[in-house]
């Protein structure tokens, strides 16, 4: 089970954050949230992923280039 929730920091930025484990259609789920959160061409988005218990090493993401993942 994977839990997204977004918070809207400022007019520029948009964090999510994620909790649980990032596998199988979840990928997908997830993909679906950053592009939507960046549909503002200025927007910065930054994942939380602290609460993920596990994920890909290093996911493919057609939005990798706008996010901001600390």
């Amino acid at each position: 089970m994977l839990r997204i929730r977004e918070v809207v920091d400022s007019h520029r930025e948009t964090t999510l954050h994620v909790e649980g484990r990032i596998v199988s259609e979840w990928v997908g789920v997830l993909w679906e949230e950053c592009g939507r959160a960046l549909q503002e061409p200025r927007r910065r988005l930054r994942l939380d992923l602290t609460g993920v218990t596990f994920r890909r090493e290093r996911p493919q993401c057609p939005h990798a280039a706008r996010i901001d993942n600390p």
